[in-house]
């Protein structure tokens, strides 16, 4: 991340000049807006816009005047209340149309926007046309689905401000239907598109959870934000992206449903640990999948594995751990794996028993 430090007086006045040259605006207007924006170049142009937007600023000719009532005007004391103010002076269909395109995300298409619109879907291209002219979207010059045009929030802060402004109640179907739109388009592709699928499931079910939703709903919701979860941690971890993997795995098990899925998402947790080669995350990851595997009941090769992941950092990469495991504790995963071996299971049965020469080092 780059900090940049804000405009001078000087170049923030030279912006607004370059963003409207406007004729007849009041020294004092040109002043609080200098002021309100504090060298803030996105809120600069925020506030001329906003100013347009309200009719402050008109065109004239091929010129922008400054109207009458102009030394009347408010002018918001942040960022996101400027843009609050530019959302409320759309049209109807208009504002509908952000709000929902917020619920998609920073990066939108058409077709989900118009299943949440429902009956105001007809009139959905023109009010993007509308959005773009008002510099709060941009359209894209390609699509990552095939078939659907594509759209960005001009900043992200636009996005946010048009989210906060959608009550609450309509999150919950609102994110599971951009789901479902996502998953009926992607089809077998799913996978390149789970992290976002992850991400609406997610923020449906905790919605749905916090709110008091129907329990029937809430528990399906959650069974898919689970299985999305899991699939985007394990595309980071072959992507290298082991960082994003262990997040994805932390969030997974904030809403694991049993031991099963507890056991899983610690499975991944630890894997990406390795990955990072941080020992002493693997090691308590990988642990705590093999007991909560146990607790599930699960017997033979799986089991038998994640003992073998768990022993493998500190008997084989003990120098990536801070501080030593004590030899029982690793002994006790141990007997545990080669116990519940499979015949035939080579790989986890090498494993362990690599381990067990290496303990005694």
């Amino acid at each position: 991340m780059v900090g940049l430090e804000p405009l001078s007086p000087a170049d923030a006045d030279r912006l607004v000049g370059f963003l409207l040259a406007v004729e007849d605006l009041p020294e004092s207007v040109h002043r609080r807006i200098l002021e309100r924006a504090e060298g803030n170049p996105f809120f600069l142009e925020e506030i001329v816009r906003h100013l347009i937007d309200e009719g402050r600023i008109v065109r004239s000719g091929d010129r922008w005047r400054a109207a009458e009532d102009i030394g009347d005007v408010v002018i918001p004391d942040t960022v996101q209340a400027v843009l609050a103010a530019r959302i409320d002076l759309l049209a109807a269909p208009e504002k509908h149309a952000l709000q929902s395109a917020a619920v998609v995300g920073r990066v939108f298409w058409p077709g989900p926007v118009r299943r949440l619109l429902n009956g105001e879907a007809s009139a959905l291209d023109a009010s993007l046309g509308h959005l773009e002219e008002r510099d709060l979207v941009l359209s894209r010059l390609s699509s990552s689905i095939t078939g659907e045009p594509e759209f960005a929030f001009k900043h992200v802060l636009t996005r946010d401000v048009a989210y906060e402004s959608l009550p609450r109640r309509e999150r919950v179907p609102a994110h599971a239907a951009v789901a479902r739109w996502l998953e009926e388009t992607t089809g077998e592709r799913w996978r390149e598109y789970s992290e976002l699928l992850a991400h609406h499931y997610d923020t449906a079910y905790r919605a749905a959870r916090e709110g008091g939703g129907d329990g029937t709903l809430t528990s399906e919701l959650r069974r898919k934000a689970f299985t999305y979860l899991m699939a985007a941690a394990e595309d980071a971890r072959s992507k290298l992206a082991s960082e994003k993997a262990y997040r994805l795995g932390e969030s997974a098990l904030s809403i694991a449903g049993d031991d099963m899925d507890r056991a899983r998402a610690h499975a991944v947790m630890g894997q990406a640990s390795m990955d990072r080669y941080e020992g002493d995350a693997a090691w308590e990851n990988l642990r705590q999948a093999a007991d909560a595997a146990a607790r599930a009941g699960v017997e033979g090769g799986l089991l038998a594995y994640l003992c073998a992941r768990a022993v493998e950092t500190p008997t084989r990469w003990p120098g990536s751990m801070r501080g030593r495991v004590p030899e029982e504790e690793v002994r006790s995963y141990l007997d545990l794996g080669l116990a519940g071996l499979p015949p035939g299971d080579w790989v986890a049965r090498v494993w362990l028993l690599t381990a067990q020469s290496l303990l005694r080092w």
